[in-house]
């Protein structure tokens, strides 16, 4: 894999993903894919000083999941990606517009979102790889103070029967965010 985008990368476990990805030799770029460019470049000072990396292994790509606009925006920035980490695993409070949790759309729906973008329109290198790392915490974590968002009606179940394979009746909701 020569050219790898890792989403969420300036903490936690997309900057872990991108400090390992740099000891792979087939690996000779890292973006970083991150909502905040201050952020990221602050993320890749700290990957070169750690890795020893030239700054020239690592780009930033300005790509905010919760948005699908950016999501769709940064897919057709990039060129023969060779492999994604998808990392998700925030817990973002409230809602968008339509009243769907924004937690899920950034964990979730925006990395599908961004995935097909990058698929439908050409944009990855042959052999391709996509890996979806998630974190507990996008499901609460209590020991940390970390609550189970609540989500209400008729959401919950839309997504629950998504999750179980079963929108009966009617066109999969979830994945109408992709097209």
């Amino acid at each position: 894999m020569e050219t790898v985008v890792v989403t969420g990368a300036n903490i936690g476990i997309g900057y872990e993903a991108c400090k390992q990805l740099t000891l792979e030799e087939s690996v000779k770029k890292v973006i970083l894919a991150c909502r905040n460019q201050e952020k990221a470049e602050a993320a890749v000072a700290k990957l070169v000083e750690e890795t020893l990396k030239p700054k020239e292994t690592f780009e930033i790509l300005i790509l905010d999941t919760s948005n699908l606009e950016s999501c769709r925006e940064a897919a057709n920035e990039l060129s023969n990606v060779s492999g994604v980490v998808l990392n998700a695993g925030g817990l973002i409070a409230g809602e968008d517009k339509a009243g769907f949790p924004l937690m899920h759309k950034a964990n979730t729906i925006g990395h599908v979102v961004f995935l097909e973008a990058l698929l439908d329109n050409g944009k990855v290198a042959p052999g391709f790889r996509a890996i979806y790392a998630g974190s507990e915490s996008a499901r609460g974590i209590d020991s940390i103070g970390m609550k189970l968002p609540v989500y209400t009606e008729p959401y919950e179940e839309c997504i629950v029967q998504h999750l179980k394979g079963k929108v009966e009746g009617q066109e999969d909701l979830a994945y109408a965010f992709t097209k």
